[in-house]
């Protein structure tokens, strides 16, 4: 479905993942879901250095819905301004 589907890539596009479902049985929460994405990392991201894995992410094995248990990270914060 994607070229190197195991990277994180959140510009990826086209963008045609299931997550959340697709035609009748679309989740209505989605485009909450999705503002609520944007507005935490609108606000997380500007306060990082950096982000990185702490090790591997443990994927969830199953034919259904694609994902990991636990997935890692270890940050820096920038200086914040006074």
């Amino acid at each position: 479905m994607f070229d190197d589907p195991f990277r994180f890539d959140v510009g990826r596009d086209p963008n045609k993942h299931l997550a959340f479902g697709y035609g009748v049985h679309f989740c209505l929460g989605a485009a909450l879901a999705r503002m609520e994405v944007s507005s935490f990392f609108t606000e997380l991201l500007p306060r990082l250095k950096s982000v990185e894995l702490a090790g591997d992410p443990q994927l969830i094995a199953t034919t259904f819905v694609g994902g990991s248990n636990t997935c890692q990270s270890a940050t820096r914060s920038s200086e914040l301004p006074a």
